[in-house]
């Protein structure tokens, strides 16, 4: 009796073992209690069996249901409460994980901005008085101008990137149908997918808007979705997804790429990490960077060989 009971009121906590951490705080709770009741649903079910087969007392029997149900009622608060304080440990872990990633992030930022602007300043004496001896030259030379100025071109490119992740700068907050920004993302990004061999497709695009910068919107879109490219083979896909929550706008972009490992995913935004061959990590950075400035999240699950979804939220502003 005892062994069946134990084998019984095991198979639920069992099914759900794997899947648990996955869902809602406020529905592990729920879930946490309910898995705390089964046991003791159990051996009511098979107490009660084995009263009624042997016909004992109908008083013996209200006096173990009373007891059983007492138990039960217990097992229901003390799961609750340990539920509960579980949860508050957790919540506290993140919060000071999000502390230290955020001083990181603010240092980085201070140490771009930094390093930024103590390159530039040179750079910009350097390319005027490029540009003054291209027009006192001889036209022989002009091909080697325009190569000056196609490197410098790549150095500013590279400084403003540090500068927007110092400090992102919101020109124009306005409505923006999330929606429309995407599929001018994915038609801007569609020639780099057909030349890579990959399929971009727009998933699901509900009606709903964002109050936010057109121009650092598209770019966190560019930035995610080219990632997406480059980390797929020739013939898979590329899914982005769009809907609304609560206050939230939900972006995803699924790939069937080569997936990164746990290690890989707790680096992603530390200083020039990248999983590319050739990459510096600071696209990522500025995504993660503008992403925060928005007051929005971005978060990453993946498996390797399984491939990686990417979801952003971000505030709607209602």
């Amino acid at each position: 009796m005892v062994f069946i009971s134990i084998t019984v009121a095991s198979i639920l906590p069992f099914l759900f073992s794997k899947r648990f951490m996955k869902i809602s705080a406020r529905k592990r709770i729920i879930t946490a209690i309910c898995i705390g009741t089964w046991p003791a649903v159990t051996m009511l079910c098979i107490l009660l069996s084995y009263m009624f087969v042997n016909q004992m007392p109908f008083d013996s029997i209200i006096e173990q249901l009373r007891d059983i149900l007492l138990f039960g009622g217990l097992v229901v608060v003390g799961t609750g409460m340990a539920a509960k304080f579980y949860e508050l440990l957790i919540e506290r872990q993140q919060m000071k994980e999000e502390m230290l990633r955020a001083e990181k992030m603010n240092t980085m930022g201070e140490l771009a901005s930094s390093i930024a602007h103590e390159v530039r300043n040179p750079l910009t004496v350097v390319k005027g008085f490029v540009q003054l001896l291209e027009k006192n030259n001889s036209q022989k030379d002009h091909d080697y101008y325009s190569l000056i100025f196609s490197e410098i071109g790549k150095a500013e490119g590279i400084i403003s990137d540090y500068l927007n992740f110092a400090k992102p700068q919101f020109d124009k907050i306005e409505r923006l149908h999330a929606g429309d920004i995407i599929e001018e993302v994915v038609s801007l990004m569609t020639p780099m997918a057909i030349a890579e061999g990959v399929e971009v497709y727009i998933e699901t695009c509900e009606e709903t808007y964002v109050y936010t910068d057109k121009d650092k919107l598209k770019q966190v879109c560019v930035n995610l979705i080219k990632n997406s490219i480059e980390a797929s083979s020739v013939g898979e896909k590329v899914l982005i997804g769009c809907q609304p929550t609560l206050n939230e706008v939900e972006i995803t972009i699924k790939d069937e790429g080569k997936g990164m490992t746990q290690e890989q995913l707790e680096r992603i935004g530390t200083l020039f990490y990248t999983t590319k061959d050739k990459g510096t990590g600071i696209g990522t950075m500025v995504t993660l960077r503008i992403v925060q400035s928005m007051n929005g999240k971005v978060s990453y699950t993946s498996e390797p060989g399984k491939g990686t979804t990417v979801t952003v939220r971000i505030p709607n502003g209602a």
